[in-house]
């Protein structure tokens, strides 16, 4: 059996590929679907829920930049920290990014990627939701995605079944 070391090590920004390169990959993905969709055009506001593992550590491990990076159309391999940081700080200052390099939408990472940690869902701890929506606000798309471990990304509907979300109780 072959095995590369591309698939044994993962190329992307760090500390975690399971906290970054798998959220940005997903961002990458979700962007790319909703330009396979037609929905660019009416897209003007992108949100992120962060859940498991993703919530509690994420922020910490920079799964919230990987996000913003992943939108941006920047792809792990070719985006190392400093490109990283670059497009996190010009978000940040300017409100808005380019989905997919290409089009233009207003978000704020410290509104639109949100921490759920009152919820979990059935099929695995790290999973990110991103919903597009238009000037009204409605939902134009909406895709679950796991990041499973050492960089990889597995869609909702790639899964199998959709996983329940369940409540957690605070002692």
């Amino acid at each position: 059996m072959y095995v590369s070391a591309f698939e044994l090590y993962r190329i992307g920004p760090g500390p975690s590929s399971s906290y970054t390169v798998g959220p940005q990959r997903a961002a990458l993905r979700f962007v790319h679907e909703l330009a396979a969709d037609g929905l660019f055009p009416m897209t003007t506001r992108i949100e992120a829920e962060l859940y498991g593992g993703l919530a509690f550590n994420g922020r910490e491990h920079g799964s919230d930049k990987a996000i913003v990076a992943g939108l941006n159309g920047l792809a792990p391999e070719r985006c190392d920290s400093a490109a990283l940081a670059l497009s996190v700080t010009r978000v940040k200052a300017e409100r808005w990014l380019l989905l997919d390099g290409r089009h233009r939408i207003r978000f704020e990472p410290a509104q639109d990627v949100r921490l759920v940690v009152d919820r979990s869902l059935a099929f695995d701890g790290n999973a990110v939701r991103f919903l597009a929506r238009n000037t009204r606000g409605d939902i134009l798309a909406s895709r679950l995605y796991f990041s499973t471990g050492s960089g990889a990304v597995l869609a909702e509907e790639d899964a199998g079944a959709a996983p329940q979300t369940t409540r957690r109780r605070c002692a």
